[in-house]
């Protein structure tokens, strides 16, 4: 969604329009990322085509990861 503003005679903001509509995945963490010139934005959207599959779990990743920084 974007919020017109205006900050000419102080700070005056119009009702809220959405941008696009999107199906999200379902995660906990961010969904979007906006480029760095403004212009695009990357979305983590869900995609029918390709379901998923599988999900692997790696349980003690941090303590694999320090064992193999040893050797």
């Amino acid at each position: 969604m974007a919020v017109p503003v205006t900050t000419t005679s102080g700070f005056e903001r119009a009702a809220p329009e959405f941008l696009f509509r999107a199906e999200m995945t379902s995660t906990a963490h961010e969904q979007y990322d906006v480029a760095a010139d403004a212009q695009r934005f990357l979305l983590q959207i869900k995609n029918p085509d390709y379901p998923a599959k599988e999900i692997h779990v790696v349980m003690n990743w941090l303590e694999q990861l320090m064992d193999k920084g040893e050797n």
